[in-house]
């Protein structure tokens, strides 16, 4: 793509990712939006309460009218004052408030039930396949084996002419099909850890 005809090829480690310890859920990090809307619903529901307390507001004020000369001291004047508010009645409002509040709490609730079985369901699937996969690792295992094995042996008997090249041939296609089938597997397995590592991270 970059018009330099290299072909040059360069061997890549093995990537150096392994299965993480997975957290209760309380403790995921994905969990903890249920606990801040939680949090946010208790503080609402509170301040609610709050602002329907009796409230007492002092206020005081003094000012000076510079606009007369004589006499200035009888320029100054203070004043100060007490203003009490007592709610009587609201029409209900704080009810209302109280149960929209209950209604919200309700919702969330089965937001949280709902992403707590959706998540145990998305963690089993991936550990079921990341089993199938390990399982079928060494299935394949042994048959690149058997493949190899066939391989060598059809090399031999092509040196007396026992074996056609079309069926020497064949034999390197299947182990070359087999290795190929294997790393296809094993990427498998990086990508199904990677994605339990993703739903693995703590708060």
């Amino acid at each position: 793509m970059c018009g330099v005809p290299d072909t040059t090829t360069h061997p890549l480690a093995t990537p150096d990712l392994s299965l993480e310890k997975l957290p209760e859920l309380q403790r995921s990090i994905f969990y903890q939006q249920f606990v801040t809307d939680s949090l946010n619903l208790v503080v609402g529901d509170k301040q609610i309460d709050f602002s329907y307390q009796p409230k007492l507001n002092v206020f005081g004020e003094a000012g000076y009218n510079s606009s007369l000369a004589y006499q200035p001291w009888k320029n100054f004047g203070p004043n100060i004052g007490l203003n009490l508010s007592i709610p009587i009645y609201d029409g209900h409002q704080r009810k209302m408030q109280h149960d929209q509040i209950a209604v919200s709490e309700q919702t969330r609730q089965n937001y949280r039930d709902f992403f707590t079985k959706q998540y145990s369901q998305q963690i089993n699937q991936l550990i079921l396949q990341l089993t199938d996969n390990q399982n079928l690792t060494g299935k394949i295992n042994k048959q690149v084996t058997y493949s190899q094995t066939l391989v060598d042996a059809n090399r031999k008997l092509l040196e007396t002419g026992e074996v056609s090249v079309m069926e020497y041939i064949v034999a390197m296609s299947n182990l070359l099909t087999t290795k190929n089938l294997l790393i296809q597997n094993e990427i498998e397995k990086y990508q199904l850890i990677n994605q339990l590592n993703y739903w693995c991270r703590e708060k």
